[in-house]
């Protein structure tokens, strides 16, 4: 080891090289294994994984996305507690969002917390013990208890872990509620909580806090010794059908149910997909980071290897013996890599450590995971072990008379074909790489709207309204929740307007849906022109949207009142609202009021018709990118209940906030609401563009460098050792230019070859990710492809130019002299 530390001090800048590089590469890696490893298999936050602790899983339809989550009523779940042949305890739970009332020393403060109502056995079933208190009761029937443990975060927070807690009360949707527990450290709740202050409620004080609610429970359970899965899902399947037998509208959605272990994530019916993809997709990367650490450390270690078989060969000719030659090398590589690994291991817990306080409500945890970490430390190992032994397996290979003779000749052919092929390698990992993140990259920012500020943005209050609970689609439980909403969305509109500095209160209808592909109707179009199809995406807008958002009505009008509901699908005919834009593309200066568009090929709106009613100048449609769908306007869909009402002010929204959500909770029953400016909203939009972006760049711009610095180092270390070479084609004559053009060329014709090998796995990687999901936007893969390409050979390019030129201007007369 001591040996191995003063050659490394002999070759600091190249040692330092090869380390950085493994350190980036082992880290990313590790980063981004750990995260897949974490979401496959981890349980929720705060819990152990137990072989015996399952979900009880309901799904419904079978859409194009698959099968969808499907809660179980409280009947259902009966059932499932009923079977004490496969379970030794089943617990049961459902998640509602309520208004906290804290009162407070100075202030009244009213805060949106996740409630969690819960089974006797909750706890108990999931193994797990308050951290402070008795924890809730443990048996039903003695009537309704309004009591709750609390969480963990929000016990630090709300009361600063004070002991004092237990026996207070706070007020939960108008109801004292005391508290007789805290919930384990980390500990969230088996569900993704709506909010970060959390609260497990007994289910027998549930109609006191929501009367009246009809609720999709969960469950989990204990499975006896012995019982497997598929028994399990057997047992659990019968109660399932029963349960449907006796529910027409249950029925239809085609419900099943399995039993699958309790992970984080693991409801989601769709999660084996899931794990699946993200498998494949994060792993090549990750896969493909590595690869280009560890090429780029391999050709390192071979140059220097190189360079030490003249040292190897006298070693041999005093009397060395092959085995503690092999020996030597083999603890400066292990010395190497394991320094590597130690270092990418600290800066992966430094970068979870930070995420976790950047983002707390993770849904699972993240941590380092040994399998994740021993198989990209093993890889790399590998590599270091794999050629920091081939100079030895090499040297005693030839004779040694001819290596201490002239080492340079002697091995020259056998340097060059293996770094050159190192650096092909490298750059045929690395295009894939830099094409998948830029692809990444289009798509978050294709998804994350709106780019820019709305023009009134800091004159708009949005108010979003939220049910206590979301029942089950098709479910009776799921229309009143529907009625509710209208009743409130209608009552705000008819209070807001009274209140001071308000101008106007529209509801609005958030969210695109993409209707297909249109062209115009053959009656509309000019006789011999030709059919031009476009695609369009659908928004809904009320009457007075246009006008409170700021956007002037050029041509036409907007909806009327009588028109809501008339774009539904089956409908004949629909009217719409379209952009200036749209209109001079299909109609070219003529009147478009009253043209009509019909629908081609498939289309998802169905094979109505489309009649324009009226024009806007709309800034969003206008900053439409080539390629995406036209945005139109569509009256709104009466079978839906509105969950956001506009309200514009005469001046600055925000001295108004506390005057509207003093409205908002006068008007809206109990219903949870969100009072924002829309210019506050639009803000963190911005922001998380900003951080994904930025992400995803930082890491193209790091897998980049990682290639760059191990291009440079590597033809650096090819021109050193052709120094002398250089200063002799120099000296005969050969001018500084030609010698620099010589190896650039070389280097452009291995970037070019490792481009034509990597060309197949950027398509292949590119074609996996659009196909994880069909709402992607169309994307210029063609152009990206070639400019991720032109990139990576730009790096090459310079990497071979720069030592070129360092070594072409140098003298060669003292070269030689101190050759």
């Amino acid at each position: 080891c001591r040996f191995a530390l003063r050659h490394f001090a002999r070759t600091p800048w190249t040692t330092l090289t090869m380390f950085v590089v493994l350190v980036g590469g082992m880290s990313i890696a590790t980063l981004l294994f750990s995260y897949v490893h974490s979401y496959a298999v981890q349980p929720p936050p705060g819990m152990t994984r137990q072989a015996d602790l399952v979900r009880i899983r309901g799904s419904q339809g079978a859409g194009v996305d698959g099968r969808g989550h499907r809660g179980f009523s409280e009947e259902e779940l009966r059932g499932y507690r009923e079977l004490t042949g496969p379970f030794a305890a089943v617990a049961g739970w459902t998640d509602a969002r309520l208004p906290l009332v804290l009162d407070g020393d100075a202030e009244r403060r009213t805060l949106e917390a996740s409630v969690t109502f819960v089974t006797e056995s909750y706890f108990s079933v999931l193994g797990l013990r308050p951290a402070l208190g008795a924890g809730l009761p443990a048996a039903e029937g003695a009537g309704p208890a309004a009591v709750a443990v609390i969480g963990h975060a929000t016990w630090e927070r709300l009361f600063a872990g004070s002991p004092a807690v237990l026996g207070s009360a706070v007020t939960v949707n108008g109801v004292p509620v005391t508290i007789v527990g805290v919930a384990p450290e980390r500990f969230n709740g088996v569900s993704v909580p709506y909010s970060s202050i959390r609260l497990w409620i007994p289910l027998s004080a549930r109609r006191l806090l929501l009367p009246g609610q009809a609720d999709a429970f969960r469950a989990a359970a204990r499975l006896r010794p012995g019982v497997g899965l598929e028994t399990a899902s057997a047992a659990v399947r019968v109660v399932a059908a029963r349960t449907a037998a006796a529910d027409p509208q249950l029925r239809a959605t085609d419900p099943t149910v399995d039993v699958v272990p309790l992970l984080a994530v693991s409801g989601d019916p769709m999660f084996d997909r899931d794990v699946w993809l993200m498998t494949l997709l994060v792993g090549l990367l990750g896969l493909l980071v590595l690869l280009v650490a560890c090429t780029n450390a391999s050709a390192l270690l071979t140059g220097l290897a190189t360079a030490r078989r003249h040292e190897i060969a006298v070693r041999l000719s005093l009397g060395a013996a092959r085995s503690r030659l092999v020996r030597q090398l083999l603890t400066e590589s292990a010395l190497l890599a394991s320094a590597a690994g130690a270092a990418a291991l600290g800066v992966v817990w430094l970068v979870l450590r930070t995420v976790t306080r950047l983002i707390p409500g993770l849904p699972f945890e993240v941590g380092i995971t040994w399998p994740a970490t021993a198989f990209t430390f093993g890889v790399a190992l590998a590599v270091g072990v794999g050629f920091g032994l081939s100079p030895a397996l090499h040297a005693t290979r030839l004779a040694l008379a001819s290596v201490l003779r002239d080492s340079a000749a002697g091995v020259a052919a056998a340097r060059g074909r293996l770094q050159r092929g190192l650096v092909v390698a490298q750059v045929t990992f690395t295009q894939p790489l830099i094409v998948l993140l830029a692809v990444v990259l289009l798509i978050v920012l294709g998804h994350l709207q709106p780019t820019r500020p709305t023009a009134l943005s800091d004159r708009l209050v949005r108010v979003s309204l939220q049910p206590p609970v979301s029942p089950a689609g098709g479910t009776p439980a799921a229309e009143e929740a529907r009625v509710r909403m209208r009743a409130a969305a209608s009552r705000l509109t008819d209070r807001l307007p009274d209140t001071p500095g308000v101008e106007a209160v529209v509801v609005e209808w958030p969210g695109e849906s993409p209707l297909g592909a249109y062209a115009v109707h053959p009656a509309d179009r000019a006789a011999g022109a030709p059919e031009e199809a476009v695609r369009l995406s659908g928004e809904r807008a009320a009457r007075g949207y246009f006008g409170a958002m700021g956007i002037p009505v050029v041509r036409g009008r907007e909806f009327a009142p009588a028109e809501a509901g008339s774009a539904e699908p089956g409908a004949a005919e629909a009217p719409i609202v379209v952009g200036a834009e749209l209109a001079r593309r299909l109609w070219a200066g003529a009147d478009p009021l009253g043209r009509r568009l019909r629908s081609v090929g498939d289309s998802a709106a169905g094979a109505r018709t489309l009649v324009v009613v009226g024009v806007i100048e709309d800034p969003l449609a206008d900053a439409r990118r080539a390629g995406d769908a036209f945005r139109i306007y569509l009256p709104p869909d009466t079978s839906w209940a509105p969950r956001r009402v506009l309200v514009r002010t005469a001046g600055a929204a925000e001295p108004l906030l506390p005057a509207v959500r003093a409205a908002v909770q006068e008007e809206t029953g109990g219903m949870l609401a969100e009072v924002r400016t829309l210019a506050d909203v639009e803000d963190e939009l911005r922001r998380n563009l900003r951080l994904a972006a930025g992400g995803i760049s930082g890491a193209g711009l790091v897998a980049l460098l990682l290639s760059a610095i191990g291009l440079y180092a590597v033809v650096a270390f090819t021109v050193g050792q052709r120094t002398r070479e250089i200063a002799v084609r120099m000296a005969v004559g050969a001018p500084g230019g030609t010698i620099v053009r010589r190896f650039v060329a070389d280097g452009i014709r291995l970037g070019v070859v490792g481009l034509v090998l990597g060309l197949p796995f950027s398509l292949l990687g590119v074609h996996l990710l659009l196909s994880a999901d069909a709402d992607f936007p169309p994307l210029p893969v063609g152009p990206v492809t070639a400019i991720a390409a032109l990139g990576v050979l730009a790096v090459a390019t310079a990497a071979a130019w720069i030592p070129a030129r360092r070594a072409a201007a140098v003298d060669p007369a003292i070269t030689l002299r101190s050759g």
